[in-house]
């Protein structure tokens, strides 16, 4: 019987070693690639193109919603963690990101009719909407669209008392005015001068800001005069679903009239953070917001 030389003989098992290695680097990989993010076009009911993407797969969706002059990028942090679990589904609301900019009225309703048209076109029939901010309201009207759909609702830093009022114009019109005059400038100092805390990281702050004051005027404008004077009271005559908030400590979060439009109603909290608390406290924020998903009793699927 031959022998090998000892020297070939190392080589041999050395190879082998690397081989498996590199097979076990393999299967890592593979376990840990990223489902792919899937880009979809569809029109809402002015014709408009929407922008939505989705990643994941499972009988959930969680359908993520930005905020008024913002875009589905808003979310990314929150994606991946998600998708692990859930189909996730973001979109650009109308006039926002890449979608387009129709001749329309800029209501919450309208935009919770892109919502659904998005929610249709993804034939997601077991929902959760998570709104941010303006995001909020239009998941309130949405939810009402989408009944039978969504079993729960997610608010992001939304539904303070401030979104509470009489729906008037006249109380906001000298908001609008400055926003009118110069949106650029407005919508900087506003978000600059309310959205942010001492420790907010200076690079993301700009980052945000330079997307906002970025945004189209001619939708900017009339979406805040929408969730200004949005009316709440018509908006959660019908919604009967489970409401969750996720807010950032300051300002509190007053109860009172929530309460009374959403018996039940659950708020979390988060210290330390501004207006994204998403963007800025990623990581603890991707844990609640999943615990709250489980909350739901949402199976998680693969």
């Amino acid at each position: 019987m031959h022998t090998l030389p000892r020297a070939a003989s190392r080589l041999l098992a050395a190879l082998g070693l690397l081989g498996a290695v590199m097979l076990l680097a393999g299967c890592v990989a593979a376990r840990d690639v990223k489902p792919p993010v899937r880009e979809h076009r569809v029109e809402s009911r002015d014709g408009t193109t929407l922008h939505w993407w989705e990643r994941g797969r499972g009988p959930t969706t969680v359908l993520l919603i930005h905020g008024w002059t913002c875009d589905s990028s808003f979310w990314d942090a929150q994606v991946d963690a998600l998708a692990a679990r859930y189909r996730v589904v973001t979109l650009d609301l109308a006039g926002h990101g890449f979608s387009g900019l129709p001749p329309r009225e800029w209501t919450m309703a309208q935009f919770a009719d892109d919502v659904v048209r998005v929610a249709d076109a993804a034939r997601a029939k077991r929902i959760v909407l998570v709104g941010h901010s303006m995001g909020g309201p239009v998941a309130i009207e949405a939810a009402k669209r989408l009944r039978g759909r969504v079993v729960g609702v997610i608010g992001v830093d939304t539904l303070r008392e401030n979104y509470f009022g009489d729906g008037s114009l006249a109380r906001v019109e000298p908001l609008l005015a400055a926003f009118r005059q110069d949106f650029r400038a407005a919508v900087t100092g506003f978000v600059e001068g309310n959205f942010f805390v001492p420790q907010s990281d200076p690079a993301l702050v700009r980052r945000i800001v330079g997307t906002m004051s970025s945004a189209r005027p001619a939708a900017g404008v009339p979406a805040l005069e929408g969730l200004l004077t949005w009316d709440w009271e018509s908006a959660f005559a019908g919604f009967d679903v489970p409401l969750v908030l996720l807010n950032a400590a300051q300002p509190p979060t007053g109860r009172e009239p929530l309460e009374q439009v959403a018996p039940g109603v659950r708020v979390r909290t988060f210290d330390g953070v501004g207006h994204f608390l998403m963007m800025e406290q990623p990581q603890p924020f991707n844990a609640v917001l999943l615990e709250e998903l489980a909350r739901l009793g949402q199976p998680a699927g693969g």
